[in-house]
């Protein structure tokens, strides 16, 4: 089972998953109203979450199945045991008087024997999928601090605004793995015992194309949310490198420094400066892709070479 430390930064940071986030305020102990709950379902497994979220979570499933990772409904072991996935459940947080993500309508638990709730760090989740579940918005419960590692939980941290840019982002990263377009399973799921899938190789590292903020990568390519296609470069350990972390985080340190939150300089291209990108794109009259390709590149480092504008002068936050 791999160590908390080979799931790499997290690029969910300083998302606060108790803030309500413009869900309209259902929770424990009212709960959720029964007319904005809907059930996402892939092959056996099913959840009861928001609505909104359904076609998330289906994909989330779908990104599991394509990763070789099998979500059980029940013990595989043949005791009849519920494994879950367990979702919406009208309650506190156990032990505490708070309400549970779980009465939001926003969060699962999967494999909960292999996951469990614990003082140790364990989890047989592979790496690949956490890194995946995370940039499509699902928080973990592994990276709790402060508190009992809870491995077999995600939950949603954003906005519903936000969901449309969570959903593209899941369809790339399933295209990308090769999964199914349909919301079946296509074959058996592989057997538990079955070996981990390859790895593919790492990015090699590019070349410099340019200094003084020169693009630093083939005019082909660009920093976005989802590594895979070679063309496209997250930042992800499993995919990129030191060199492309570095500008990464300069483009980070530039969409901060113009007034669009894009989140920790860190060098990983996620939800946040996704999300940062395509307000700037908007603001700007360009494509909002949430992606920086060369030509976004080169006019943000224009903009940043201008005098700075006038008091009031900066664009929204978005």
């Amino acid at each position: 089972m791999p160590a908390l430390s080979a799931y790499g930064p997290n690029p969910n940071a300083g998302v606060n998953v108790n803030d309500d986030h413009g869900w309209g305020g259902h929770c424990w102990p009212s709960g959720v109203p029964a007319d904005l709950l809907g059930t996402a379902q892939y092959g056996d497994v099913k959840v009861t979450v928001r609505r909104e979220l359904c076609p998330l979570f289906e994909l989330a499933f779908r990104i599991a199945d394509a990763s070789g990772y099998r979500i059980f409904a029940k013990d595989p072991g043949g005791s009849g045991e519920a494994w879950g996935p367990w979702s919406y459940e009208n309650r506190a947080i156990s032990g505490t008087s708070n309400p549970s993500n779980h009465s939001r309508g926003k969060a699962i638990d999967v494999n909960a024997p292999r996951n469990p709730f614990s003082e140790s760090f364990i989890s047989d989740l592979p790496v690949a999928l956490v890194n995946a579940w995370e940039l499509i918005g699902l928080c973990w419960g592994g990276r709790y601090t402060g508190q009992k590692f809870d491995t077999m939980h995600f939950e949603y941290g954003y906005s519903p605004k936000d969901v449309a840019l969570h959903l593209a982002l899941a369809q790339q990263l399933l295209k990308t793995l090769g999964g199914t377009p349909t919301g079946q399973p296509a074959m058996d799921p592989p057997p538990v015992d079955s070996p981990p899938r390859t790895d593919p190789p790492p990015v090699t590292t590019p070349p410099v194309l340019g200094a003084d903020g020169g693009w630093p990568i083939p005019d082909t390519h660009c920093f976005g949310p989802v590594s895979g296609p070679v063309e496209c470069h997250s930042g992800v350990q499993r995919f990129d490198s030191q060199f492309v972390r570095d500008y990464i985080a300069e483009f980070q340190r530039q969409l901060n420094a113009l007034g669009y939150q894009a989140g920790d300089v860190d060098g990983i291209f996620g939800a946040k400066t996704g999300a940062a990108t395509r307000g700037w794109q908007v603001a700007n009259g360009r494509a909002a892709t949430a992606r920086c390709e060369r030509d976004d590149w080169d006019a943000i480092h224009a903009t940043r070479r201008r005098p700075a504008p006038a008091p009031g002068g900066l664009p929204p936050t978005s």
